[in-house]
């Protein structure tokens, strides 16, 4: 299964120090260069630019082809999600890891499918590789993710947590 990663469930996941699950779940996970860049390299002071930096071992950074979509989708978009949306097309990828809203409404009318960071919590759990999801949307809420109060209640409710 290809799996492309956006840069926000690697800073979320790296910043709770839950990187690992990405790798539990998918085994090796697929990051446009200019994600990279954003994390690791210009984001070096970021919550998670560490772990992602210390998991190059199964994070495999590519560079997109350029493509006039991906040029397009970056008027609307940032450069990392424009460049994960137009890997993941290049690629033929399963699964798009993102959390921009905008960016996964474009992903799906391409035919992606998207999970986001909390939905990789739920993943994990129902893969035994996570013991509960609550105090992980906690601190993922204490460290500055934004999500509506209902989206925390269905998310534990998919956990069986409520």
């Amino acid at each position: 299964m290809i799996v492309v990663s956006d840069a926000g469930p690697l800073i979320y996941l790296g910043g709770v120090g839950r990187l690992e699950l990405l790798r539990d779940l998918f085994g090796r996970v697929v990051v446009p260069r200019q994600v990279w860049d954003e994390v690791v390299g210009a984001g070096a002071e970021r919550p998670g630019s560490a772990a992602a930096a210390a998991a190059s071992s199964w994070i495999d950074v590519r560079t997109p082809s350029p493509s006039p979509l991906t040029e397009r989708l970056s008027e609307v978009l940032g450069a990392g999600e424009a460049a994960a949306i137009g890997l993941c097309l290049e690629l033929q990828a399963e699964l798009l890891l993102c959390d921009d809203l905008e960016a996964r409404r474009i992903a799906a009318a391409h035919g992606i499918r998207v999970v986001g960071t909390l939905g990789l919590l739920v993943r994990g759990k129902r893969a035994g590789r996570l013991d509960a999801v609550r105090p992980i949307v906690e601190a993922l809420v204490a460290m500055g993710l934004r999500v509506s109060p209902d989206l925390v209640e269905e998310i534990l409710v998919l956990a069986e947590e409520k």
